[in-house]
């Protein structure tokens, strides 16, 4: 491994690394002093070295195996080093230098949060970059949790707050579930092709295109990009996570990681987009989605709201965009995500300045803040000027782009080719609208008493970093040459057309994307006066459309739906549960068993071994008829010893003294405790309450089939011998890989090692319960 790819481990590595030295640090590590600036240093360190590794250009592209985890299934660690991971690398830890940076100023009359805080940060930073470098879809399913798991910890961050522990709950059921889905696509197309790296499925995909599991596991696949992605109808969880910290806000569900989904699509962008099922799919939901983001983001109120469903929108433009893009690659879909993480972690930043100064989330009760915070006005105008596609940010360069692939579409007549087109302009002029709305109302007009009296001015450090999004907003809008130059570093083969067209910030004046966008904001800023005209009485999200609602209201009602479940089925008392157990086995093992009983042969019995088995099997079948017929709870439990007993003729049988002996000392030792257990406990010798005839009978009947299939089972395995017996192969094995003689020895250590050190502590536990149990008459008299 070369210099270069060691330095880029460590910038993997590092904030693995951070999180321990903080849990072992002392007050520096506490936000102390200096100690606050010490939290920068692992971001800065990942940021520089990723930037210089995609400083080499895009012909760097390699994949980095470090080690082999499982190698009969293809699992392993590996880096895949191309412009995609290289992008969202430096999105994650250039972004995560910036909100380090900003949550000092957060933070910074609150020292005590810091250790905590950053620690969590630490973990999302570290998750999230072995997700984007991950080359194994494996590994990467298990980094894609990982930044779920440490995305509940940031969302409930505040978890005395009602809110922000039933958002963290939300974020986490319906991002794991939906992750789910995406560990089952990933094994279906893993195993249907025999490789879980990336590199070798882009290899393998055209041979695989037109199988069933092949498109089944795409869609699964798709599913938990969505989940993650906060797409219809997983779009209900992002609003409800803003309950959490500004910084978790700006980082996670602006910039980072509400944008794993847009990543694993672009990733799987060469190994898919053959098929057929990729263009609708993904058109259909993330167009509706931008549509439904961009219409709630309209209808709400509080600040953080607006922003996370204009996310909600931004996000499902992303998917549909690569819906829209031809096989042979796609242009500038970077552009389109670089400008969102621009301008929406900036105007996140700006919400929590705004919160932090004031102390109010509703846009209706704030304005006139330009005087009090010019900085931050500019910074704000500036940025949702670009998420509105102002001529001069990146934001209408993106907007422009967006356009002209929405007309070229159009134009060949492809499927729903008006479709993409005609809510792209809808929801942009919606998105002009509120956007103009953020600015007007919370900086200009008259000032906000309830805003004053609470005000006080916020320090350049926590402005700052909005502050340079917003400057590389400009300054990428203005200047398109520059911006050409860096996207083309990242360019990715499969996933970029060769030969993509420069950017340029002027079209002409004629061309249909600049009159479709001028149409689109003198149509926003129409829509923004109707809502001034009638004071946003309309504003709010109508309950029926909250699915959020939905998802609480199934939550506090699944308790009670397991409640009813158990009810419906008896399970309520201990006694129901064998039957109900034994009748699902009946249902599962019985009914395919029935249908093909015919092509199993039966094993050769000589004559003193049928004469055996069947005289065990009467003693069985008269000793279970006793412990039916008997009341006393000695007598069940001796007769239960006798059954365990009498099963040792079998062990005999099939010459196996070992357990013979093992289930004569099992069963001995299991009768003298229940005995004693019932001595010393009078109230167990008391019969239990008779259940009704009918139960009995069922009970007798459900217990009889058990029986019977059981034996059959065992008829049938005794009659299909295998060609290889796996107790030969342990003979075998335990000289030259156990280097034991004594192959039950070898089995029960090596072979079988972890098996064996589950049973001890089961039986350490049971033990445990036993000596309290036996104990417990003798605290009660001292309690006494």
């Amino acid at each position: 491994m070369d210099l270069e790819n060691t330095l880029l481990v460590g910038a993997l590595v590092l904030p693995w690394l951070a999180i321990a030295l903080v849990q072992m640090g002392g007050k520096w590590s506490r936000g102390h002093g200096p100690g606050r600036w010490l939290w920068l240093v692992p971001a800065v360190i990942s940021a520089v070295i990723i930037g210089l590794v995609a400083g080499q250009g895009p012909g760097n592209a390699e994949i980095i195996p470090l080690f082999t985890w499982v190698a009969s299934q293809g699992i392993g660690f590996s880096l895949q080093v191309d412009g995609l991971s290289l992008f969202f690398g430096l999105v994650v830890s250039g972004m995560g230098t910036l909100i380090f940076l900003y949550t000092a100023g957060y933070f910074a009359d609150k020292p005590e949060e810091f250790k905590k805080f950053y620690t969590y940060l630490l973990f999302f930073l570290a998750a999230m970059l072995g997700t984007v470098f991950s080359g194994n879809l494996i590994m990467l399913y298990i980094w894609w949790e990982m930044t779920g798991l440490a995305s509940f910890f940031l969302i409930g961050y505040l978890h005395h707050d009602k809110t922000a522990r039933e958002g963290a709950r939300m974020a986490l059921i319906t991002t794991v579930s939906t992750g789910m889905a995406l560990l089952a696509g990933i094994l279906l197309v893993g195993l249907s092709a025999g490789t879980f790296e990336i590199a070798e499925l882009v290899v393998l995909a055209p041979e695989h295109a037109g199988s069933t599991q092949w498109t089944v596991g795409f869609i699964l696949i798709l599913v938990g990009a969505f989940g993650k992605s906060a797409q219809f109808p997983f779009h209900y969880w992002l609003p409800n996570a803003m309950s959490a910290p500004t910084p978790v806000s700006a980082y996670l569900h602006s910039a980072t990681m509400v944008k794993l989904g847009i990543f694993l699509i672009g990733r799987v962008f060469p190994i898919f987009r053959p098929l057929e099922a990729w263009e609708p799919i993904l058109i259909l939901i993330g167009f509706t989605t931008f549509l439904l983001g961009a219409c709630f983001s309209l209808l709400s109120n509080q600040l953080k709201a607006i922003l996370a469903y204009s996310t909600v929108s931004q996000l499902g433009f992303l998917v549909g965009f690569y819906g829209l893009s031809p096989a042979v690659g796609t242009h500038w879909d970077l552009l389109h995500i670089m400008n969102h993480v621009l301008y929406k972690g900036a105007l996140f930043m700006v919400v929590g300045i705004i919160d932090h100064s004031t102390g109010i989330k509703d846009i209706r009760e704030l304005g006139g803040l330009r005087r009090r915070m010019p900085l931050l006005f500019w910074i704000t105008a500036i940025s949702a000027a670009s998420m509105a596609g102002v001529i001069g940010t990146t934001g209408f360069l993106s907007k422009e782009y967006m356009l002209k692939e929405k007309l070229s579409y159009l134009s060949d007549g492809l499927f729903l080719n008006a479709f993409p087109l005609t809510l792209v302009i809808i929801g942009s002029i919606i998105k002009m609208a509120f956007s103009v709305r953020f600015v007007f109302h919370v900086f200009l007009g008259p000032e906000s008493r309830k805003a004053v009296a609470h005000f006080h001015p916020p320090s350049f450090l926590i402005q700052f970093p909005p502050l340079l999004l917003t400057s590389l907003t400009l300054l990428l809008g203005l200047f398109p040459a520059i911006t050409t130059k860096v996207l083309q570093a990242f360019h990715v083969t499969g996933l970029h057309a060769s030969g993509s067209p420069p950017l340029k910030i002027w079209h002409g004046l004629l061309s249909p994307a600049f009159l479709i966008s001028i149409s689109i904001i003198l149509a926003g800023i129409v829509l923004y006066r109707l809502g001034q005209a009638t004071r946003w009485k309309w504003a709010e999200i109508p309950p029926w459309a909250r699915l959020d609602l939905a998802f609480s209201h199934a939550m506090d009602k699944l308790p009670a739906f397991g409640g009813l479940i158990t009810r419906l089925l008896g399970v309520e008392h201990p006694r129901y549960h064998a039957p109900v157990i034994l009748s699902v086995g009946l249902l599962w093992i019985g009914t395919p068993f029935l249908l093909h009983s015919g092509a199993f042969p039966l094993p050769p019995f000589g004559g003193g071994e049928l004469l055996i088995a069947s005289l065990a099997a009467a003693l069985l079948a008269s000793a279970g008829a006793c412990l039916v017929l008997v009341r006393s709870w000695q007598a069940q439990v001796i007769l239960t010893g006798v059954i365990g007993f009498l099963v040792t003729f079998y062990f005999v049988l099939y010459r196996a003294p070992d357990l013979a002996l093992t289930q004569v000392l099992v069963e001995a030792a299991t009768l003298i405790l229940l005995l004693v257990l019932i001595l010393r406990f009078p109230h167990l010798r008391r019969p239990p309450r008779a259940l009704p005839g009918r139960v009995k009978f069922i009970n007798g009947f459900i217990a009889t089939a058990f029986g019977l299939l059981m034996a059959a089972l065992t008829l049938v395995f005794a009659g299909q011998p295998p060609a290889t017996r796996l107790g030969e192969a342990y003979l075998v094995a335990s000289l030259p890989e156990a280097k034991g003689t004594n192959a039950v020895n070898t089995i029960l250590v090596d072979f079988r090692g972890f098996d064996t050190l589950l049973e001890i502590g089961v039986l350490v536990i049971a033990t445990l319960g036993i000596l309290g149990l036996l104990l417990r008459r003798k605290r009660l008299r001292t309690h006494a």
